[in-house]
């Protein structure tokens, strides 16, 4: 939203473009948390759940960080 205020456009576009951005990465963490519990089970049943986990948490980690840099990045 931050970069978005320095366009010039109309406070409703923004609004829905808040609102639909917001629906649209519900829906992605929603299929992450399908794939993962799928790819988990997987896991389970080849005994490469521990591997399986780290490897998911190292990408929620970096992706954390990531969006924890992103405030210092945009002016």
């Amino acid at each position: 939203m931050r970069i978005l205020t320095l366009t010039s456009a109309n406070r409703w576009v923004l609004g829905a473009i808040d609102r639909f951005g917001f629906l649209f990465l519900s829906l992605i963490g929603l299929a992450f948390a399908i794939f993962c519990e799928h790819y988990y089970r997987e896991g389970v049943e080849k005994n490469v759940l521990w591997r399986r986990f780290g490897l998911i948490t190292a990408a929620e980690l970096l992706l954390l960080i990531l969006a924890g840099l992103v405030p210092f990045l945009i002016p």
